[in-house]
C-alpha cells in the first residue's frame, strides 16, 4: 500500500504555463483526504513553492516539502527547517572559476535571493523565472558568498551540452550535478538530492520504500527513484528517467499526474467515488 508519493512540480505538477490541472489540484487534495502524505519535491526555493502548496492545501505542519533538490526538508508551512545543507565558500569559488572558462550565465541561490552577474535575455523569459527578481552583483562579490543552497548553470541548451559533457571528474565527484531542465545544469552540495530527502521524510514516517511513490521528469528526479518501489515517469520525461521508470504516465500537459495517481492508487475505486 503506497502511504507517500512524491512530486516533482516543473514538468510534472506543472504544465508548460506553469499551472496546476483542477484535475492534479483534486486528486491531490483525496490524497489528503485518504491520509497518504504527499511530499513536493522541487529545485525550487521554498519561497517559490509556498503558493502552490497553499493551492493544494498541503501547507500545514503535518506535511513536508522539499526544496532545491533535496538541499533543504521544512515543514510545509514553513514554521520549521528540519535540515538544510549548502555549498562552503570555497565550493562555490570552485564551481564559479569552472563556470567563467565558458563565459555563460549563472545564478546562485541563498535563502530568499537568487543572485546573477549577467543573464541570458531567452532564459529571463522562461515561464519558470516569471515574477522573480534577480539581485545583479560582480563576480567578485558572488565569490565573496560565504555559504549558498546551489548554483545553477542557466543559459541555451547547446551550452549546457558541451559543458555537462566536459565536466573535469574532481568537479563531478566533489558535487551533486544535475540537470532539471534543458537549460538548467546544477551544483549542489555532495550528499543533497531529492532521493536523500525523501529517504529522510520516509524513515521520519515510518514508511518503507515499498510504500513510496514518487512522479518525476529529468535527471534531478532520478535519485528519488532509487529509494522509491514505484517509479512513475511523465510522457516528457527525458529518456534516462523513462527507462528508470516502471510506469509512464501521460504527459504534464495531460494531466500525467492525476492519471498515474488514479490508475495505480484508485483504479476504478475513483470513478466509485467520483459518483458517491
Amino acid at each position: 500500500m503506497i502511504k507517500l508519493i512524491a512530486i516533482d512540480l516543473d514538468g510534472t505538477l506543472l504544465d508548460e504555463q506553469k499551472r496546476i490541472s483542477r484535475k492534479n489540484c483534486q486528486i491531490i487534495k483525496r490524497l489528503i483526504g485518504d491520509q497518504i502524505q504527499v511530499v513536493i519535491a522541487s529545485g525550487r526555493p521554498y519561497f517559490r513553492v509556498k503558493k502552490i502548496l497553499q493551492k493544494l492545501n498541503l501547507d500545514t505542519s503535518d506535511h513536508y516539502v522539499v526544496t532545491y533538490n533535496g538541499g533543504s526538508i521544512s515543514l510545509a508551512d514553513g514554521s520549521q527547517i528540519l535540515d538544510e545543507k549548502y555549498l562552503t565558500n570555497e565550493e562555490i569559488k570552485t564551481i564559479i572559476n569552472f563556470l567563467t572558462q565558458y563565459q555563460c550565465c549563472y545564478n546562485l541561490y541563498y535563502q530568499d535571493d537568487i543572485y546573477t552577474t549577467a543573464l541570458n535575455p531567452k532564459i529571463a523569459k522562461m515561464k519558470v523565472f516569471k515574477g522573480i527578481k534577480f539581485k545583479y552583483t560582480t563576480l567578485n562579490t558572488l565569490l565573496a558568498m560565504h555559504k549558498a543552497n546551489k548554483i545553477i548553470l542557466a543559459d541555451d541548451k547547446t551550452i549546457i551540452d558541451e559543458i555537462k559533457n566536459h565536466l573535469p571528474k574532481d568537479l563531478v565527484e566533489s558535487f551533486n550535478i544535475v540537470r532539471s531542465t534543458p537549460n538548467f545544469l546544477e551544483f549542489l552540495p555532495k550528499n543533497s538530492s531529492k532521493g536523500l530527502a525523501i529517504k529522510t521524510i520516509a524513515k521520519k514516517l515510518n514508511i518503507t520504500e515499498d510504500e513510496i511513490m514518487v512522479i518525476g521528469d529529468e535527471e534531478n528526479d532520478l535519485s528519488m527513484f532509487m529509494v522509491a518501489k514505484t517509479k512513475v515517469a511523465m510522457a516528457n520525461s527525458s529518456d534516462n528517467i523513462k527507462n528508470s521508470a516502471n510506469f509512464i504516465t501521460k504527459s504534464n500537459e495531460e494531466d500525467g499526474v492525476f492519471y498515474a495517481i488514479k490508475t495505480l492508487i484508485y483504479g476504478n475505486n475513483w470513478e466509485k467515488r467520483k459518483k458517491n
